[in-house]
């Protein structure tokens, strides 16, 4: 199904033409940095899928993380919204954030896998139930862990 986003001052919007991945939230210290929440919330896609459709103020960081390889992480200079985040050491997937979605009732599925889980204590002390969820101990392809 495909569907559109863009940040908070309309300067940069994307369409992306595949379905919807999985729901994922990121405990690291970086993402909640990034998003200034206690996890990162995002829909993993393709990133062969994705268009940036309008690029006024599309800006990049390159982030470091576990594997000493950065996330690059994409927003807009003008208003400073966070929009999505790539793998440098894996071009394929693409993390889009639930905030920039422009339909995020009709495209966000729940989230059913959590990024450095064992940094979760704040979200798990706000009372989140994470059973049946897929934990894992950092990026994708890290070890699944049980909940605490």
């Amino acid at each position: 199904m495909p569907f559109t986003g863009s940040c908070l001052c309309g300067a940069c919007t994307y369409e992306y033409s595949g379905d919807a991945g999985p729901g994922i939230a990121c405990h690291c210290t970086s993402c909640r940095r990034y998003t200034g929440g206690l996890a990162s919330f995002n829909l993993g896609v393709e990133a062969a899928k994705h268009k940036w459709t309008k690029k006024d103020g599309l800006a990049s960081y390159l982030d470091t993380c576990d594997k000493g390889e950065g996330p690059r992480r994409w927003f807009c200079s003008k208003c400073g919204s966070p929009l999505a985040t790539t793998l440098e050491y894996d071009p394929k997937p693409m993390f889009l954030k639930a905030g920039a979605l422009d339909d995020l009732d009709g495209v966000m599925p729940e989230i059913s896998v959590h990024l450095f889980y064992p940094s979760a204590a704040r979200a798990t002390a706000k009372g989140w139930d994470f059973a049946g969820q897929t934990l894992l101990k950092g990026m994708p392809g890290s070890e699944q862990v049980s909940a605490k």
